[in-house]
């Protein structure tokens, strides 16, 4: 179990199918359904394949 303050990285998958690494805290404090890919702060590093 991590806590809602942690500052542990993990891995998430956002609605739209991206795939990104964030600090739990960061992600508990964003709103639903945010994607740094789709919200314009991050580009994908390589083509993402949607299945």
């Amino acid at each position: 179990m991590v806590q809602a303050i942690s500052r542990k990285l993990a891995w998430w998958r956002g609605e739209c199918g991206h795939v990104y690494q964030m600090a739990v805290r960061d992600r508990a404090r964003a709103k639903p359904g945010y994607c740094p890919y789709c919200s314009g702060r991050k580009r994908p590093e390589r083509p993402i394949r949607l299945d």
